[in-house]
């Protein structure tokens, strides 16, 4: 019998936001839950714009951006805590884009969110932990407001 467990509360921080969220949902022993933000830092950008990528082994590129050092900058991670017999992951799906909704409704585009290519399909007996984490970019406007921008996107774990 193949399960799931979506985790539709995940964060994305931009421009030095709140601490991310950690929420995680028990099914048959089994914990989805979130370490870590995807966070792009403190950003300002250049005449047309810009972007910024984090991938899931947190190396960070730019373009038309001056990324500042003040925060961090990381892709997001997520914790799968299983406890019980043999567990066998058939998946990890993430949704592939995310609005950041900001000050006096000003948003930016996340897209590209990575598919996590690190999970240990076949967890082991017992009390098993796997890590993985999902990195994307950001499209920023020309006209970007400043602020702080958050929002979601959705985590689907399935296993049998």
């Amino acid at each position: 019998m193949k399960k799931s467990i979506i985790l539709i509360i995940c964060s994305l921080i931009l421009f030095l936001g709140s601490n991310g969220i950690s929420y995680g949902q028990f099914r048959d022993r089994f914990l989805l839950e979130q370490t870590r933000a995807l966070n792009f830092g403190t950003i300002a950008p250049g005449t047309s714009g810009g972007t910024v990528t984090i991938t899931e082994t947190d190396i960070v590129s730019s373009t038309d951006v001056t990324l500042f050092s003040i925060g961090a900058r990381h892709s997001a991670q997520f914790k799968i805590i299983y406890t019980g017999s043999n567990l066998k992951i058939t998946y990890v799906r993430v949704s592939q884009s995310s609005i950041l909704r900001g000050p006096n409704g000003a948003t930016m585009k996340v897209i590209n969110i990575t598919q996590p290519g690190n999970v240990k399909w076949n967890v082991n007996p017992g009390h098993s932990t796997t890590i993985f984490n999902i990195g994307g970019t950001l499209l920023i406007g020309p006209s970007a407001v400043s602020g702080n921008y958050s929002g979601t996107f959705d985590v689907e774990v399935a296993y049998n």
